[in-house]
């Protein structure tokens, strides 16, 4: 008969705060607690979002900005490194 183990206080290395759990955690893990995990999820959310933003925008700017002769060139670059592998 398998029985249930009683649940560890551990501490959040962010936060400092206690958080009960009943998974074991071994000795290198970083113990993060459910409020942080969610904090950091955010801050990647965001980050995501932002870069998604700046990539829409970026290519096209990138594009105008550049004359033809560089576009040119670039390509040309390219096109010089993918046949050479």
């Amino acid at each position: 008969m398998e029985y249930e183990r009683p649940m560890k206080r551990i501490r959040c290395d962010e936060c400092g705060e206690t958080f009960m759990t009943r998974r074991r955690v071994g000795n290198m893990q970083i113990i993060i607690c459910p409020a942080c995990v969610a904090d950091r999820q955010k801050a990647h959310d965001a980050a995501v979002e932002l870069g998604r933003r700046g990539g829409i925008v970026g290519g096209d700017a990138r594009a105008k900005k550049l004359s033809p002769k560089r576009r040119t060139e670039i390509a040309r670059n390219a096109a010089r490194a993918r046949w050479d592998q």
